[in-house]
């Protein structure tokens, strides 16, 4: 099994107030992933921490990979998959907020002159980028008939 290299992010603001020292301290950061990457659970670990009060810190330890530099805030992963998850999170958001509805086309949201492709005739709508889905509520429920 391929090692690998682990980022984690707190990128959505809680909703609920939380104590001051919800998270530890940076000795308590490093001690947690120095122990995972010791351990061989990983190559080498970045944790950014935004805290209850907006203060943001970062702590790093490991293996960045030949000729990098050192793993920091400024390093750069591959998130892979889970790019789904953040995507779906902030879709939620805006839906929320107002600022675009779950069905609504991509095309309209975009400057003039782009062009959102589409397969035969049914537009892309950001319900369809976040369950990888071509064809908008309505050819769903097409199909489902």
């Amino acid at each position: 099994m391929g090692r690998f290299v682990l980022l984690l992010f707190s990128l959505i603001p809680l909703a609920v107030p939380v104590a001051a020292e919800h998270f530890p301290n940076d000795a308590g950061l490093l001690e947690i992933i120095r122990t995972r990457v010791d351990d061989d659970r990983a190559i080498g670990i970045v944790v950014g921490v935004i805290e209850a009060d907006g203060t943001r810190r970062v702590q790093a330890y490991g293996d960045p990979g030949p000729g990098r530099m050192p793993l920091s805030a400024d390093s750069v992963f591959e998130i892979g998959s889970i790019s789904k998850v953040f995507t779906g999170i902030v879709l939620a958001s805006m839906d929320e907020d107002g600022l675009v509805a779950i069905d609504d086309a991509v095309q309209e949201h975009v400057r003039e002159g782009v062009s959102i492709p589409a397969r035969e005739s049914p537009v892309i709508r950001f319900a369809d980028i976040v369950t990888l889905h071509q064809g908008g509520a309505a050819q769903r429920a097409r199909k489902i008939e």
